[in-house]
């Protein structure tokens, strides 16, 4: 008798049940993996159970000859097994699938952003299996960009499988803030029926299917908010991009004053200094704060003049802003070196693909849309020069291609890339739809690679790589002209911030002889 039926009538006594293990599909591939389990010193009835869960998961499967089996196939698996232990069947599945390399590889894509949030395999599985995948996944990303915090973020991806489940949404269809009203009552706390609707809101504009005549007018006092905004605009001129941006911002106080049973009327300086302690806990900086407090004085002042509130607009202060009043916020030149070194060795497509990028922003300290929207025809390779479309500079700037990164490049194009759909761009997700990159799936490769480290500091995206350029060039000599170039500023006066973090010079300047200096 061969190891495997020895394995199998070692755990299992019934001679029945023996033959149906030897006989059903793939045995040794699920022996195998029964005899790692029982090498760690697993127990019996586990591996009785381990046993049981692979023989169930191969006859409702169907797993053909190196065939890789969909997240979506062990989901419906998983609601076939007869017991409460759907989690449990469902985990032993995705290892033992994962052991043999036939699992779906969006599981362990680590650079996909709903992936990060959880190793916990139940959970991992019903972000990336759950409906409206690209709907969910597109409004996450647009909320990193704009620079909300991870955590909440993941709070946002965990209410949008809520959402998906009390409203039903299977599939994209209008849905009625009414509707939305409804549905938060299955809520308990006040707070999560609050962060129900904020989510929903945001993400179902976002995609395109809020029905928007509907808006929140559950929110006390957003009538008044409309009344501004229309005023604002047929008044003072001003942008839609400003106008969105204030009526968000204002959106966002009133929920603040309704949480805490305040209304419009009653306003004063305690509730304004409140809110703005409340917004610069939420990660705003000074300048933002500025901002914020310019929204709020404006709104006040219209609805003193509409005899709407008593108070003085003009009581309400920003903080004091200052030109070149921050340094760059970037690791040191060696520890770029090492952050952008994360994905050397590295010979998967994903990989590939991502060291490029590092090496590209590092070097030419590129922004993550000039990074994304290079193309095939910029690079010269006869003549080793690349062409990069300056984001807010404009134009086309041809620059020496760096050995390192025109290599890094090619090896992407040739062992990395899908070169089959014939894509303009260079660098494309590794997923369907195959497209051109996006720029918040820069922050994820660079973030990730900043795990890898215990560098401590604020921003972790591409930027922090294009300030660890621009200190690393002046503080090797280079003038501020030639690095406002390399950068593709507009006005040198954006490049003088680097002058801060000259070490060579602001060393020589403390160097100098004062004493003769001083009368």
């Amino acid at each position: 008798m061969d190891t495997l039926s020895k394995m199998i009538e070692k755990i299992f006594q019934n001679p029945s049940k023996v033959r149906r293990h030897l006989h059903a599909p793939m045995f040794r591939e699920r022996d195998d993996f029964i005899c790692k389990m029982h090498q760690k010193g697993f127990c019996l009835r586990y591996l009785q159970i381990t046993a049981d869960y692979l023989f169930f998961a191969v006859n409702n499967l169907n797993i053909g000859p190196n065939e890789v089996v969909s997240l979506e196939r062990i989901v419906q698996s998983t609601s076939r097994w007869y017991t409460s232990k759907k989690g449990d069947y469902q985990a032993t599945v995705l290892k033992w699938l994962d052991s043999l390399n036939i699992l779906d590889a969006r599981y362990n894509d680590e650079t996909n952003l709903l992936v990060s949030f959880s190793s916990v395999s139940h959970y991992r599985v019903r972000y990336l299996t759950y409906p409206l995948y690209q709907e969910r996944l597109s409004y996450l990303l647009q909320c990193i960009s704009i620079g909300m915090a991870r955590s909440t973020v993941r709070e946002q991806a965990e209410m949008q499988l809520h959402i998906i489940d009390v409203l039903k949404l299977h599939s994209p269809r209008i849905v009625c803030v009414k509707e939305l009203q409804d549905a938060s009552s299955s809520f308990r706390s006040l707070k999560s029926r609050n962060m129900f609707m904020t989510t929903a809101q945001r993400w179902l504009s976002f995609i395109g299917i809020l029905n928007g005549d509907s808006e929140p007018t559950h929110i006390n006092g957003y009538n008044y908010v409309v009344d501004y905004i229309n005023w604002a605009r047929e008044s003072k001129g001003l942008s839609t991009t400003t106008l969105n941006g204030r009526e968000h911002e204002l959106k966002t106080l009133l929920s603040f004053m309704e949480q805490k049973s305040l209304h419009l009327s009653y306003i004063n300086l305690n509730h304004i200094d409140e809110y703005i302690m409340f917004r610069q806990n939420s990660g705003c900086n000074r300048k933002t704060i500025a901002t914020i407090v310019t929204t709020i004085r404006d709104f006040i002042r219209y609805l003193r003049v509409n005899n709407l509130c008593e108070l003085i607009p003009d009581q309400i202060k920003h903080p004091k802003s200052y030109d070149l009043d921050t340094l760059p916020n970037c690791p040191s030149w060696e520890q770029t070196q090492e952050i952008i070194g994360y994905y050397d060795g590295k010979n998967d497509a994903l990989s590939l693909r991502n060291k490029a990028i590092m090496y590209l922003i590092a070097t030419y300290g590129l922004r993550s849309s000039e990074v994304v929207n290079l193309k095939t025809k910029d690079i010269d390779w006869k003549n080793n020069h690349i062409l990069l479309r300056r984001a807010k500079r404009g134009g086309l700037q041809r620059l020496p291609l760096v050995p390192i990164v025109g290599n890094a490049i090619a090896e992407y194009i040739k062992s990395g890339r899908n070169n089959d759909i014939g894509s303009e761009y260079i660098f494309l997700r590794s997923l369907a739809p195959i497209t051109q990159l996006s720029r918040t799936a820069i922050y994820v490769i660079v973030s990730e690679a900043y795990s890898n480290t215990d560098i401590n500091i604020k921003h972790k995206g591409g930027h922090s790589l294009r300030h660890a350029c621009a200190t690393h060039l002046i503080n090797s000599g280079r003038s501020l002209k030639e690095i406002s170039d390399l950068l593709g500023h507009r006005l040198l006066d954006t490049t003088r911030v680097y002058a801060k973090v000259d070490i060579s010079t602001l060393s020589q300047v403390a160097k100098m002889d004062w004493e003769g200096l001083i009368c």
